[in-house]
């Protein structure tokens, strides 16, 4: 069910400390949006817990109507979107850096058999989940900062910078 999550203990010695899944839903109800909430989910989940390593699955080509390509990007929209911190002000504590999440592991189903085509449309997905997530991050920054640091002309200068390399 959609909110709802699972804990899944391992009867087994394992590498993996902690494993759970939340709920998305029915099929028929699945969309971009849910696969970026869940991954916002997992992050904040994540950083709550301290992890410095989560992974997520991408499931294969019959378990969903959404592309590849589309659903990667949702994904790693959801991911970098749900890390973002404005800690620029804050101090250096070693609690912030604690629960700061330092990889991020994508499984696909077929992995292993995997077509080229397949895999270059994840690598699509990934990069423009990556440009729109990033973009998007960078307006949070100028929007947090105060208004005696972006000034209508420093904000001026940045939007040169950034079409210049662009």
């Amino acid at each position: 069910e959609r909110g709802q999550v699972t804990p899944y203990y391992h009867t087994r010695p394992t590498k993996i400390q902690k494993n759970i899944t939340p709920g998305v839903g029915k099929r028929e109800d699945f969309n971009l949006e849910i696969i970026r909430k869940f991954a916002f989910y997992i992050v904040n989940k994540g950083k709550d817990c301290k992890a410095k390593k989560i992974a997520t699955v991408i499931p294969g080509s019959s378990a969903s109507d959404i592309r590849p390509q589309e659903y990667t990007q949702a994904l790693i929209e959801g991911i970098i979107l749900g890390a973002y911190q404005f800690d620029k002000y804050k101090g250096k504590n070693e609690e912030s850096q604690e629960c700061k999440i330092g990889e991020v592991v994508i499984v696909t189903e077929d992995s292993g058999k995997a077509k080229p085509s397949r895999k270059e449309d994840l690598m699509v997905g990934l990069n423009w989940g990556r440009l729109v997530s990033e973009a998007v991050n960078m307006a949070r920054d100028i929007g947090n900062e105060p208004p005696n640091i972006i000034t209508p002309l420093s904000f001026a200068d940045l939007a040169r910078k950034v079409a210049t390399d662009c």
